[in-house]
């Protein structure tokens, strides 16, 4: 995304063939725009922007509100991740009511078709049990800290040239 120099207009990359080899340019194709059909060799409108991107150094500041909007993202998270494992434990209690109930039906049946069928229930609510159980167990808390997640980003920040 850069801008024509003449009429602010965004230029469009191309390639030029040359005797043996194709050359990336980048080319306005603004309608009335002066410098249009001009052409700028890619190579040095990538020179120039990595010259701006060595020159870049943010404000102290910027750190100090990054860091914030990071932590307020990180507290939402985890909320989200508190709200999945409360909804997970309501549905393992949930599945443990059906459980018992079918037990009790169970226990009062003489029929062996029903036993059969109450059993093969219990079987299946007792797999749903077990993986929501694991989905509980891996939903809790993070694998790593907000120090170590948002280092990386407060780091890029700090020099994006380096990264």
């Amino acid at each position: 995304m850069v801008a024509c120099g003449s009429c602010g207009g965004l230029l469009t990359a191309a390639w030029s063939k040359g005797r043996s080899k194709r050359y990336p340019y980048d080319v306005c194709l603004a309608r009335y725009c002066a410098g249009k059909g001009k052409s700028v060799r890619k190579e040095k409108v990538e020179g120039e922007f990595e010259a701006l991107l060595r020159q870049l150094t943010p404000v102290p500041e910027l750190f100090t509100i990054a860091k914030a909007m990071l932590r307020d993202l990180w507290d939402a998270r985890l909320g989200q991740a508190d709200r999945g494992a409360a909804q997970i434990e309501k549905e393992i209690a949930a599945i443990e009511a059906k459980t018992g109930q079918l037990v009790e039906r169970l226990i009062e049946t003489d029929s062996p078709t029903l036993i059969a069928a109450h059993e093969a229930q219990i079987v299946k609510l007792e797999e749903q049990k077990m993986a929501l159980a694991d989905r509980g167990a891996s939903s809790g808390q993070p694998r790593m800290t907000f120090e170590a997640v948002s280092r990386t980003a407060l780091t890029f920040l700090a020099n994006p040239w380096k990264i």
